[in-house]
């Protein structure tokens, strides 16, 4: 699995004092923030200006996930344009144990609890629908900063289509997946609750011939609908149950006539789209 950084940097004390470089002070005394230096987002490989982070810091000896005291609970980050900071002021928690730092994307009022991801994918909704993880651990007090790793922690589906036929496409959905999913910070993956909770999600569209959606990391059968034209043509198609995998993109090929019947419709791996690793093959039905 490729991987990707965020340096935490303890920045704000010396940019508000107007120094370059200067990594004097004491290290409790500096805000915590969190500097982009190599990201990546399903949507468009950048953070914006007002995307929102959680963050934990866990006080611990040892350990991957810490077992003592919570420093930092879901703390809310937001990106200014430049890096992400705090809602509220975060200081540096002095020279007491090291700690477990633990960040998400996009953030949430309870990360503890299931939620639905976005199915409406067809503007901002494909990248709010991404999950990136990631967790440091022996994270010190200090002016420098904290890397982390952060992950993919869905599925990517990008669909390309070969439109033979005299209709504009206008939409493409894909359902049978489930919808409903919960994050697990010890495990550093998103679970799939017992209970079913299918939804259509509607794909984003890049260019005329390719779409693409987030699924959550799951074993089942999907079928893509495509619409076209302000009468409503549409084309399906089944394919057999498969296993998305996290991390994993899956590329789809379909063809279709000049009857808007879809005459091919292949599966292959992808692991070159959005940093995305390879995944398995697809059947149709």
């Amino acid at each position: 699995m490729k991987h990707f950084y965020l340096l935490l940097v303890g920045a704000v004390a010396c940019a508000m004092a107007g120094c370059s470089g200067d990594k004097s002070g004491s290290a409790e005394e500096v805000s915590i923030i969190i500097h982009p230096k190599v990201m990546t987002r399903v949507g468009d490989n950048s953070f914006e200006l007002g995307d929102k982070i959680g963050v934990n810091i866990l006080l611990s000896d040892s350990g991957l996930r810490a077992s003592g005291e919570a420093y930092a609970d879901n703390e809310e980050m937001v990106h200014n344009g430049d890096y992400f900071e705090p809602a509220e002021e975060l200081k540096w928690y002095g020279s007491g144990p090291e700690a477990t730092f633990e960040a998400y994307y996009p953030y949430m009022d309870d990360p503890e609890t299931a939620f639905i991801i976005e199915t409406d994918q067809t503007g901002d909704g494909y990248a709010s629908a991404d999950f990136l993880m990631a967790r440091a651990t022996g994270v010190s007090p200090n002016v420098g900063g904290v890397s982390m790793n952060f992950y993919h922690v869905m599925s990517q589906l990008v669909i390309n289509i070969q439109n033979q036929s005299a209709f504009e496409i206008t939409e493409v959905t894909i359902s049978g997946a489930d919808c409903k999913g919960q994050l697990s910070f010890s495990d550093q993956t998103i679970v799939k609750p017992l209970m079913n909770e299918k939804a259509v999600i509607t794909a984003q569209r890049l260019t005329e011939e390719t779409y693409r959606a987030v699924l959550i990391p799951q074993q089942v059968a999907v079928t893509v609908q495509i619409r076209a034209g302000n009468n409503g043509v549409i084309a399906t198609q089944a394919f057999k149950e498969n296993n998305f995998q996290l991390g994993n993109s899956y590329k789809i090929n379909l063809a279709v006539n000049s009857d808007f019947d879809i005459t091919d419709a292949d599966i292959i791996t992808d692991g070159d789209i959005g940093e995305w690793n390879e995944g398995g093959e697809l059947q149709k039905n």
